[in-house]
């Protein structure tokens, strides 16, 4: 999903927040050491141009620029569906018709 460049909502916390991947707004901040007195300077926007092209040909570089071990991360998360999805078993899900709603369906 992430690497889709879709942001999964189910893991809102884990990347925002105090302790998420991104860092808030406020934590971010630009500075060059050239005579250029706007906020983004060419050079600032150029950085940030090639960090978005690297990010767009790889999109775990973020999770390594980070510091984490996506191998581990992508064990921990599936490890941590599996859980969700056993804790489930049993339950019906919303997209299963019941037989009666079938048959009125089809005119069986």
């Amino acid at each position: 999903m992430l690497l889709e460049g879709n942001f999964p909502q189910e893991m809102q916390e884990l990347f925002q927040g105090k302790d998420g991947f991104f860092p808030s707004p406020r934590e971010i901040s630009f500075s060059c050491s050239c005579p250029d007195w706007a906020l983004m300077c060419k050079h600032v926007a150029a950085a940030l141009y090639g960090v978005g092209v690297r990010l767009d040909e790889n999109p775990l570089l973020f999770f390594e620029l980070r510091g984490i071990n996506v191998d581990r991360f992508i064990d921990v998360a599936l490890a941590n569906k599996v859980e969700e999805m056993l804790a489930n078993e049993g339950k019906p899900g919303s997209r299963i018709i019941k037989d009666e709603e079938a048959m009125k369906l089809f005119g069986v």
